[in-house]
């Protein structure tokens, strides 16, 4: 169940742009918050039924930093923040996000 929610999120992220791109920015928002729900909600269904997967310890930050980076980057591209601070965040994900895929080859699962 918590790795179907996490998978729900990732989906959320092009309806997120669909959304947004149309110009529907509090249904955008609604979207966003939605996933941020999702987030909580799959963390505490897998802990609650101890069904911790390495699938979700991969998935769930990564769904988190796709929706984020998506999210920030739209709004700079529309000018609603500047791209300084949302450039810097987004190459820290990168970072991070190369970062994780080196230790997943060595088999080695960090939970975020």
């Amino acid at each position: 169940m918590a790795n179907f929610l996490t998978l729900f999120r990732v989906v959320l992220i092009p309806v997120f742009i669909w959304i947004y791109r149309k110009g529907y920015l509090i249904a955008a928002l609604a979207v966003f918050l939605l996933a941020s729900l999702m987030d909580w909600l799959d963390g505490r269904v897998a802990r609650k039924h101890n069904t911790i997967t390495k699938f979700g310890i991969v998935m769930d930050p990564l769904a988190d930093k796709l929706l984020c980076v998506t999210a920030l980057a739209f709004l700079a591209s529309s000018g609603k923040a500047n791209w300084i601070p949302v450039t810097t965040i987004i190459v820290k994900e990168v970072i991070l996000i190369i970062g994780s895929v080196g230790l997943i080859k060595k088999d080695i699962v960090l939970p975020s």
